[in-house]
């Protein structure tokens, strides 16, 4: 529970400051906010899959 805490805190804490910073370097506009978004996305997707593949292997009808 402590460490769901923490790894959300953090990205309410970072997340929109760094949106903040990329829609205003792109004078108002949301692509580098979107690209941002996108990449973390799919770099939570791979962790997610990354730890239920180490956990139960390559299986995809398996509970965990």
């Amino acid at each position: 529970m402590d460490l769901t805490v923490s790894v959300v805190a953090f990205s309410l804490l970072t997340g929109t400051p760094i949106a903040g910073a990329l829609i205003s370097r792109d004078n108002g506009g949301y692509a580098f906010a979107i690209v941002f978004s996108a990449v973390s996305m799919i770099v939570g997707f791979a962790l997610i899959t990354a730890g239920r593949i180490a956990k139960v292997g390559p299986q995809i009808m398996v509970k965990t």
